[in-house]
């Protein structure tokens, strides 16, 4: 079979301009004199490119890369060019980020590429200079490159640090996936001989704080060479950050509506209605919903993802909830709770340690019972790398463990 060219496509060759024509043949003929053996068509790099509807015939190419004989990482060769022909670039009905059209960004290493990534996030060149662990001046050097073969300004210097402009945010944007896929791949090739190492970006839910504590140490104890950044934050975030590259994978409480990416459930777990111990509601083990109109409830605001599921099965009863108090924090509402005479209706895992210490009831709620699904989110297009997968597995055994002990604490009567 015949030798295949980088920057042709499955289907047909693309339209190039041709500085990086030029760079794609240069790359075929290092290829070839490289001594690589014919191979089929799937077996090597090609172009991503896709065309803005209402511009039929405008071809975006993406990214190409080539790689040595040897397939090996370090020596990959990664060329980023953005070319939209037709004079308003990509619409908005496209939902993708418009381009401008003389927007050329030819022969970039991921070095510069690093380099960038890292000064956007730490706003300032002495920290990620010291992250990098490389000097200042060579920081400032990438940058400077990088800025001549844009063609564009991409941050401004200013008494409180980099701002990034808005070319700065659209390259930022653009490469952050990049440097996922290319983290994957050195997962994947370290994966053969079972050594694990990285960066791990990854959401959990403020509710699932206690489960994140025991296991991240177990994690790390086991991947020692992985670098996991953990943030919180709400569901409907945790979202958009995965979407946009900018989180490896998050767990969130599953909505009604579908989501386009990437769903693994982990647990479905019970809500109850809590109050401290002192705090006795002449009740059973189990209240209505309308029965809270009696007590002054506290619960996290609208825009949080627990309250969207207590509002659900509220509606599902016919009932409207009238909480007294809106507070997103739970750790605040916990301690509210425990320490006066509030009700709220939260996870049993969020409130453990206080069934388990005694410092809390737990009540269940009568039909419709209240559940939240726990689900990972990651993006379909981009691979699950062997961090992620086995993040995934580490969490989701201490989590459901955690679980279930506060739902036998829960209806084993301990607590009430």
């Amino acid at each position: 079979m015949r030798q295949r060219d980088f920057g042709r496509t499955r289907h047909h060759q693309m339209r190039l301009h041709p500085e990086f024509t030029q760079d794609l043949e240069q790359a075929n003929a290092e290829h070839r004199a490289g001594g690589a053996a014919d191979t089929n068509d799937d077996a090597l790099p090609r172009a991503t490119h896709r065309t803005a509807p209402g511009h039929e015939g405008a071809t975006l190419a993406r990214c190409a890369m080539t790689v040595s004989s040897s397939g090996s990482l370090p020596s990959m060769t990664l060329v980023l060019w953005e070319k939209v022909y037709g004079r308003d670039g990509i619409s908005a009905n496209n939902q993708s980020r418009s381009v401008r059209s003389d927007l050329l960004i030819p022969a970039m290493d991921i070095r510069q590429i690093q380099y960038f990534v890292c000064l956007y996030e730490e706003g300032n060149v002495t920290r990620a200079a010291r992250r990098l662990n490389v000097v200042q001046s060579a920081l400032s050097m990438q940058l400077a490159r990088l800025e001549a073969e844009t063609g564009q300004k991409l941050f401004e210097r200013t008494s409180r640090g980099m701002v990034p402009t808005q070319a700065g945010r659209t390259l930022f944007g653009l490469f952050l996936p990049i440097l996922r896929d290319i983290a994957n791949a050195r997962e994947e090739i370290a994966r053969l001989g079972e050594d694990v190492s990285g960066e791990l970006r990854v959401g959990f839910l403020e509710s699932t704080t206690g489960v994140l504590s025991r296991a991240l140490a177990e994690y790390t104890e086991r991947h020692p060479r992985v670098v996991v950044r953990a943030i919180n934050g709400y569901s409907s975030f945790f979202i958009d950050q995965v979407t946009a590259g900018q989180l490896d994978i998050a767990l969130i409480n599953r909505p009604r509506q579908r989501l386009a990416l990437n769903a693994t459930p982990v647990h479905d777990e019970e809500m109850v209605v809590v109050a401290a111990a002192g705090n006795d509601l002449g009740l059973g083990r189990e209240i209505g919903m309308r029965d809270l109109a009696a007590y002054p409830l506290v619960v996290p605001s609208r825009q949080h993802g627990l309250r969207g599921v207590i509002d659900r099965h509220a509606n599902l009863a016919g009932i409207e909830l009238d909480p007294r108090l809106e507070i997103d924090a739970l750790s605040a509402i916990v301690e509210l709770v425990t320490h006066g005479r509030w009700v709220t209706i939260l996870p049993l895992i969020t409130v453990h340690h206080g069934l388990e210490s005694g410092a809390l009831r737990a009540y269940r709620l009568d039909a419709p019972h209240v559940t939240r699904s726990l689900t990972w989110i990651h993006h379909p297009r981009r691979a699950l790398g062997t961090a992620a997968a086995r993040f995934m597995e580490i969490f989701g055994q201490h989590l459901v463990e955690t679980a279930r002990a506060a739902a036998g604490l829960a209806h084993n009567g301990r607590g009430k």
